[in-house]
């Protein structure tokens, strides 16, 4: 969280530097196909468009994320996650 889009930029490089120093040392293994993050913003003049890099693979923001099955996206309404639960809903599992 940060005043500026700039300012949240930096502190993601942070915390994907502290997370490759992680990997290193714990065995784990993160994999940049599957690394994903969002803008969260009050104004969308402030949002930033830049990738971070993970591995030496570019990651750029997207519109909505999926974590542990919730569809979250930038705006916070949900509208992309109502909408999957909502096909869901209509479908009908005996057939």
């Amino acid at each position: 969280m940060g005043k500026t889009a700039a300012e949240n930029m930096d502190r993601l490089n942070a915390i994907v530097q502290r997370a490759t120093e992680w990997e290193t040392r714990s065995g784990a293994s993160f994999e940049g196909d599957k690394t994903a993050f969002i803008h969260f913003t009050r104004n969308s003049r402030q949002s930033a468009d830049e990738p971070i890099s993970v591995k030496g693979e570019e990651v750029r923001p997207t519109a909505s994320v999926k974590i542990l099955g919730l569809i979250t996206d930038a705006r916070l309404p949900y509208r992309e996650h109502t909408a999957l639960l909502q096909r869901r809903g209509y479908r009908r599992p005996w057939r």
